[in-house]
């Protein structure tokens, strides 16, 4: 398991995101087993329904700010679909994981 952070700090602004990447592999192709608790459902998350109906990780857990949630779950998807050009076409499409950190 591997976990990264990147802090952005230009002038007022004051940002981040960590991410968690469980194996070495392509997560997509070599999906793990997930599972989630919800305790404060009061946090933005993107891919967390799809985790707890299909019971998969295809993505690298990433963490960071509420406005970037949804920057942060594109990016995740460029970079599953740059290595698998297959998905979306010939494959199934990626659910990317991404939590709010306020």
């Amino acid at each position: 398991m591997r976990i990264g952070h990147r802090s952005l700090r230009e002038g007022n602004v004051r940002t981040g995101f960590t991410a968690v990447l469980p194996h070495e592999g392509d997560l997509f192709r070599e999906k793990l087993r997930a599972g989630c608790d919800v305790i404060n459902g009061f946090g933005k998350s993107g891919g967390l329904v799809q985790v707890e109906e299909l019971g998969v990780l295809e993505t690298p857990i990433a963490l960071t700010n509420t406005f970037a949630v949804g920057a942060v779950a594109q990016a995740q998807i460029l970079q599953a679909v740059e290595a698998n050009p297959q998905i979306g076409r010939q494959w199934s499409t990626v659910n990317p994981l991404v939590f709010e950190c306020n």
